[in-house]
């Protein structure tokens, strides 16, 4: 082996033939980025020095290179626009390239400024690592469709339109399963394991073949992450959706059936969910808002009530609470439909520390023993200690 290894030539040839597969070098084998590394070991170090005398960063995944600069433009010994404002390699960058023995594809060139999407092997960089909206309902698409039309069907349909690989005569495509696990492993590498969006996919996962989600925590203990992590966002109304998802999946998790968010009456009322409980129908509001709710929002889930059948009743459930008069001016209403939850009950919930079945008989035997809309769920709890 030649410069700069200089290993003798049997142990060169024993690591030639520890890389190849029937005398050929093979595409995306355990060991190619390893030889890939070697191979361009001296161009990667010549356009690092490039681009820090250019105030540039330089990074390389296989054989897609990026340039990166905080500079308002692209430093043009890296990349210019000719006359047509096409993009091409300057001429420094053009010349290690081929003096290391490399071509540069002429249509896989791109100079992307702030302004627009920084795509780099398939990962969004803008501002934070982040994927793609596609791949995001690619795998919410393959949850779905293993849990409606159930796992062979949903293999048998991956095979025949998305595994589009070559593959060696004889062998099959990978199991459906696998390829799904990787796929959200792969979210929560990108986006980070405390992501709500890897958490919901992971514990739908979980709930279709736990041993896929095993070593992850238990179903309660990823519902509790997820809710942390909607805690932390940003973004209340994308959490306000989030929250309706994340209930759904803590009454599954409880084994109750809940129906999505619908409208009714001529499309005049929307309805966040619905469930049924011990013969009982419920009408659920969900709101994750800074400002704690009023009575006018508790007044709409009541009219919805009021308009359902007569074994209705209606769950507000609000996770910054409510004003103290809500539960004044509820007790006041003749008809006691309306149970009060928040966020600390839901915490309750998620720690394990009471089921949620528990928790709405509780607070429905106080509406109707003692004409309280809420009670809370570290009171239950307490009772049941005490």
């Amino acid at each position: 082996m030649g410069k700069p290894y200089n290993l003798p030539p049997g142990v060169a040839t024993l690591l030639a033939h520890l890389c190849c597969f029937e005398g050929r070098l093979p595409q995306g084998a355990p060991t190619s980025p390893v030889i890939s590394n070697m191979i361009c070991a001296k161009m990667d170090s010549q356009l690092q020095r490039l681009a820090a005398a250019n105030r540039s960063t330089y990074t390389r995944y296989a054989d897609d290179m990026t340039f990166s600069t905080a500079r308002r433009t692209m430093p043009t010994t890296i990349a210019v626009a000719n006359d047509l404002g096409q993009i091409q390699p300057g001429v420094e960058l053009q010349t290690i390239i081929t003096e290391n023995g490399f071509t540069i594809h002429p249509e896989k060139i791109w100079l992307r400024g702030q302004d627009r999407r920084q795509e780099v092997t398939g990962v969004i960089v803008n501002e934070f690592p982040n994927l793609p909206r596609k791949f995001i309902n690619q795998v919410r698409a393959m949850l779905h469709a293993w849990e409606r039309y159930e796992l062979p069907a949903a293999q048998s349909e991956f095979a025949a339109r998305h595994d589009h690989k070559h593959r060696r005569p004889g062998t099959s495509a990978p199991r459906f399963e696998v390829v799904l696990k990787g796929k959200i492993e792969y979210l929560g590498m990108i986006k980070g394991t405390s992501s709500s969006t890897y958490l919901r996919f992971l514990d739908k996962l979980g709930r279709l073949e736990p041993r896929l989600a095993s070593g992850r925590g238990s179903g309660l203990e990823l519902l509790f992450r997820r809710y942390e992590a909607l805690c932390k966002s940003t973004d209340p109304q994308g959490r306000g959706f989030l929250l309706q998802d994340l209930l759904r999946d803590t009454f599954a998790h409880f084994s109750i059936s809940v129906e999505k968010s619908f409208t009714r009456n001529a499309g005049g009322e929307q309805i966040d969910g619905a469930f049924i409980l011990n013969t009982r129908h419920f009408i659920a509001e969900c709101r994750w808002r800074e400002a704690v709710a009023d009575i006018r929002q508790v007044d709409g889930l009541l009219g919805q009530v009021l308009r359902s059948g007569n074994q209705t009743m209606g769950v507000f459930f609000s996770i910054n609470g409510w004003s103290g008069n809500v539960p004044v001016l509820l007790k006041q209403n003749p008809d006691k439909v309306i149970i009060l939850t928040n966020g600390e009950d839901f915490r309750c919930v998620l720690n394990g520390e009471i089921g949620l079945e528990k928790l709405l008989e509780e607070k429905i035997k106080e509406l109707h023993f003692r004409s309280e809309p809420f009670l809370s769920g570290n009171e239950i709890i307490s009772r049941e200690r005490g």
